[in-house]
């Protein structure tokens, strides 16, 4: 049994849904969809149409129909994606200004409180068994930083300051401090 000649509704047949998706799908004017994907969106909507409705439509009404289905996935996976690609009036690839004021701000991640809890624990446990000197330079540098973060200024606290820092200012003789 020949299966382009089995009926699918209102006189046409399986080849003449052939004939019909592949027009529809030449026809369109998106290309960045494949081929055989724009065919079977077509086939799909004109399918649907012979099944539900009441008359037998026009050869031309059913193209016209496939690339209306085409026209509407594209405008469907725009918005999926987060640009305007078939809207009337709208260059296409233009962003959608509210998805991505949504996806910018709600899919970002968060910053972790981890960082402040761990210095805050950190320099409570450390802080009295620090020398003078040493807890001298660890207020020295967090006062730097205040300045520099209330002057908007950018680079380091402390010209010079490393973490290696410390080390050197324990190496100054005990009478300077």
């Amino acid at each position: 049994m020949n299966g382009g000649n089995t009926l699918v509704g209102h006189g046409y047949t399986v080849a003449d849904l052939d004939r019909l998706a592949r027009k529809a799908a030449w026809q369109s004017r998106w290309r960045f969809l494949p081929f055989d994907q724009r065919e079977d969106i077509a086939r799909f909507a004109i399918v649907e149409h012979l099944l539900t409705c009441a008359e037998p439509p026009d050869f031309w009404d059913l193209v016209n129909l496939g690339e209306q289905a085409i026209w509407a996935q594209v405008e469907h996976e725009g918005r999926y994606r987060g640009v305007y690609l078939a809207r009337h009036g709208v260059e296409p690839g233009t962003r959608l200004p509210r998805y991505w004021l949504y996806w910018s701000s709600a899919a970002r991640p968060t910053r972790s409180p981890e960082d402040s809890v761990v210095e805050v624990t950190a320099l409570a446990q450390i802080w009295p068994r620090l020398t003078r000197l040493h807890q001298a330079v660890m207020l020295a540098f967090g006062h730097a930083r205040r300045l520099r973060t209330r002057r908007g200024v950018a680079g380091p606290g402390i010209p010079g300051l490393r973490l290696n820092g410390l080390h050197r200012a324990a190496a100054v003789p005990a009478a300077v401090a």
